[in-house]
């Protein structure tokens, strides 16, 4: 995934410290170039993994089709936020367009229940479970609530509040986050820290919590998570 980590890179280098114009007038441009070119290849303003440099093959963990995205990192919240990021850094506004066509496309591919699962397929919308596995949804949400706070657009912070609301919705009675939502009678409705499932839905809602401090049902579902951290420690030989 080298091509997108280098975006990545550039996107959070401190360019608007460079000390020589020239510099950063080459590291803006490359910035830019970056960002057009994987703008470029996006399908429904998303992404996935990889795609050949011929651009007739493209996929994430498995084969996907040109309507099918990623949610999944490094797929297409990763890729808006290093566009947001890019954005915040130079003020170009085809970054800051980059980043809100990735934001509608994980808006278009929200689900019955303001969630994602690890993929969006434009032909069926409508799966009926939301993954909180290898940062999924998570990640959908830490991107919206970040665009969220850049720019002024209702359908954006409406699918940014419902998302919040999701997660608040999906939280267990005992403060954890299950693996899947909702119940599926099996392993996936238990709170589990596998593939970092619990530390990123927590992070989520700290971040939520910034972002919108006036929600006070934020406040009161991280202390229903702290209080499940507290529950699930391990005992003594490995606490």
């Amino acid at each position: 995934m080298k091509p997108l980590s280098v975006l990545f890179l550039l996107a959070v280098s401190p360019v608007v410290c460079l000390a020589e114009t020239p510099m950063r007038e080459q590291a803006e441009a490359a910035l830019q170039k970056g960002v057009a070119y994987f703008h470029s290849i996006s399908r429904h303003g998303g992404y996935v993994y990889y795609v050949t440099t011929d651009l007739k093959l493209r996929w994430g963990e498995s084969p996907a089709d040109e309507n099918t995205i990623e949610v999944q990192p490094p797929g297409t919240p990763a890729v808006g936020m290093s566009f947001l990021r890019a954005f915040k850094a130079t003020a170009d506004s085809r970054a800051l367009q980059a980043a809100k066509d990735a934001a509608f496309a994980l808006i278009d591919g929200m689900n019955a229940l303001d969630g994602w699962d690890h993929t969006i397929d434009f032909n069926n919308v409508e799966r009926k479970s939301v993954s909180f596995d290898d940062n999924q949804s998570q990640s959908a949400v830490s991107f919206l609530m970040a665009l969220d706070q850049q720019i002024d657009d209702e359908r954006l912070s409406q699918a940014t509040q419902r998302a919040i609301a999701m997660m608040m919705r999906a939280q267990l009675p005992n403060g954890g986050w299950p693996h899947r939502y909702p119940e599926q009678g099996n392993y996936h409705d238990y709170a589990t820290f596998n593939d970092g499932g619990i530390n990123d839905c927590v992070r989520v809602m700290i971040e939520a919590r910034n972002y919108y401090p006036e929600n006070h049902e934020i406040t009161v579902s991280l202390k229903k998570a702290a209080r499940f951290l507290e529950i699930s420690q391990l005992p003594p030989p490995q606490p």
